[in-house]
């Protein structure tokens, strides 16, 4: 069995919360590590990190749907609302392919308001 690792950096920014596509980037770890069938898990170390994979009619747009420190109260813990969601997500790989919709994407979200950073998301892929 193969093992695999690579690590995503994702520039956040502060004031919002940095919804980023990384479903290519994933994709290209997968062609990478040259496994066809196994599972691929995307993970982050980060508090107020959250993986998800998210159908494209669901993610915020430029509308003002993405809440903000301005404009929505309900976001006062952002380690609270990543825990909700989760730290990592799980895909398996069938035929050298991720196995999710092709209206889904996977998506690294940080929740904190406060700072821009520079967040890991690592990836394991492992499999034949």
């Amino acid at each position: 069995m193969k093992v695999f690792h690579k690590d995503l950096k994702v520039t956040t920014l502060a004031g919002e919360i940095s919804w980023n596509d990384i479903t290519e980037q994933v994709r290209e770890a997968l062609l990478e590590s040259s496994v066809t069938e196994g599972v691929c898990v995307i993970q982050t170390a980060h508090a107020t990190c959250s993986v998800t994979i998210i159908d494209e009619t669901q993610t915020p747009n430029e509308g003002g749907t993405n809440p903000t420190k301005d404009n929505d109260q309900a976001i006062t813990c952002p380690h609270t609302v990543a825990c909700h969601i989760g730290y990592s997500e799980t895909v398996i790989v069938r035929n050298g392919a991720l196995n999710i919709n092709s209206t889904c994407y996977l998506h690294a979200i940080d929740f904190d308001l406060d700072s821009d950073s520079e967040r890991t998301f690592s990836i394991m892929i492992m499999g034949a």
